[in-house]
């Protein structure tokens, strides 16, 4: 197998702390194409190239992720019957509904990917109870997945996101999940010349983030993708990305490692009763992302259907002692909150606190154009937040990035940063001081990850 290369190639252009900020320009060298980062990358999911052109017509360039997370029977069962049954034009093109592609806006952009992840090992049997037994999925094949990474690398113009299997509490080992990654990167490899991004989640222990992170770094694997798995950036989360990355840049000295952080609960501790909510997935910008990706729901991965729905909510309603009209009300506008960049909340529509940009009906019921309302909303306050740090930088942090070897001093005076006293302006972070502690003062040995990442500093 030949060295792993990353095709990216990347330019520090400021480096802050306390918010730890990072802006570098980052150049795709298969698109011979450059990106400031942090960047925010849209969701693409059901979303036609019209209603997305309307969103983002002003936008230079435009980044967009697809993400399926392999939940249901019906899912495992359609894909596994595309890989080995459909021929070549029905597979792919029914590929593209299972990603749920729009065509015309993939082949209108430059920047695509996608991103897929398994709860549980598709190299074994899987089975799925419902009320009537058992339902079995046969395993996938090295056959299966030849024909799946092939539909994903034409898919991806950007770069290629390995298929990532849920760790924790799953049937595969460690050490079968990196023959997994070790063999999709080489599969991938073959006819490459995308930056390939490997998977590393959020949740692991501390075994298994030293085991994977010591075995990407004698692979030289330098493009990870921090697979959130639905968790929140909350202060807990935040110690452990911290302690991550400081893992990565110990283990991982050979390349500037590039961080692409996606499937990111979209809200701090989602309330259904709640009016605002703390966002979540903005504040990924302060905790080393390269690039912002798309969110996902916990309730993802429980899917319920039809009556089991119904009867679910009804449940839920008697338990909140409303209605089952009110509480269809109420999970319909806890769903569709937009974000508000002044505060870093996420508002219920009818108490949102400036004019709405768009009809409120059409922002509550159709759930791709709230998507990418929000989407363009975080990616303008990432522009202004990279903006604003640009502008205010000291004159002489530049300098003293490039003279740090020979005077650490002049580089601690150096970085004051402006960033702290923008965060801490902000509401929402006003309200969660533990949040606003971890991310302009983060404490020492917050967790055992800490205690690793701190090792030998």
């Amino acid at each position: 197998m030949e060295e792993y290369d990353p095709h990216i190639a990347v330019d520090l252009i400021s480096s802050l702390k306390r918010p730890e900020y990072t802006i570098r320009n980052i150049t795709f060298e298969n698109l011979n194409k450059t990106l400031e980062t942090p960047f925010k990358i849209f969701p693409g999911k059901s979303v036609n190239s019209d209603v997305f052109d309307n969103f983002t017509g002003n936008i230079k360039e435009k980044f967009v992720e697809n993400g399926r997370y392999v939940k249901g029977y019906q899912s495992w069962f359609n894909l596994k019957r595309l890989l080995t049954e459909a021929s070549g034009n029905d597979r792919n093109n029914k590929l593209t509904n299972f990603f749920q592609i729009d065509q015309k806006l993939w082949d209108s952009l430059s920047f695509t990917t996608l991103s897929l992840v398994f709860p549980k090992n598709p190299y074994e049997q899987i089975k799925i109870p419902n009320k009537n037994g058992t339902r079995i999925i046969e395993p996938f094949d090295e056959t299966c997945f030849t024909f799946l990474l092939n539909y994903i690398y034409s898919k991806s113009k950007a770069c290629v996101l390995v298929p990532d299997i849920k760790l924790e509490g799953n049937a595969i080992s460690v050490k079968k999940y990196m023959e997994h990654i070790d063999e999709c990167v080489r599969i991938l490899s073959q006819w490459n010349n995308k930056p390939i991004f490997v998977p590393l989640q959020l949740d692991l222990s501390v075994d298994y983030v030293d085991e994977i992170l010591t075995h990407y770094a004698q692979k030289k694997y330098s493009n990870i993708w921090i697979n959130f798995l639905a968790h929140q950036c909350d202060e807990s989360y935040i110690a452990n990305i911290r302690a991550i990355r400081q893992i990565i840049n110990k283990k991982i000295k050979f390349y500037d490692v590039v961080l692409y952080y996606s499937h990111i609960q979209k809200e701090i501790t989602p309330n259904i009763q709640s009016e605002k909510v703390l966002a979540s997935d903005i504040l990924t910008q302060f905790n080393g992302a390269d690039f912002v990706g798309i969110n996902k729901s916990r309730f993802d991965d429980m899917p319920i259907f039809g009556t089991d729905m119904q009867e679910s909510d009804r449940k839920h309603a008697i338990d909140l002692g409303i209605t089952y009209d009110q509480y269809l009300e109420m999970r319909s506008l806890h769903k569709n909150r937009l974000f508000d960049p002044l505060s870093y909340y996420y508002y219920n529509l009818n108490q949102y606190p400036h004019e709405l940009p768009l009809d409120y009906n059409l922002l509550r019921n159709n759930d791709s154009i709230n998507r990418i309302a929000n989407g363009v909303l975080l990616y303008s306050e990432i522009e202004r937040t990279k903006q604003f740090a640009l502008e205010n930088t000291p004159k002489n942090v530049e300098k003293a990035i490039k003279k740090e070897q020979k005077d650490k001093r002049k580089m601690k005076d150096a970085q004051k940063n402006p960033l702290k006293d923008y965060v801490e302006k902000l509401q929402g972070l006003k309200d969660y001081p533990r949040i606003k502690e971890e991310i302009t003062n983060p404490m020492r040995q917050s967790t055992f990850l800490d205690d690793l990442g701190s090792l030998g500093n």
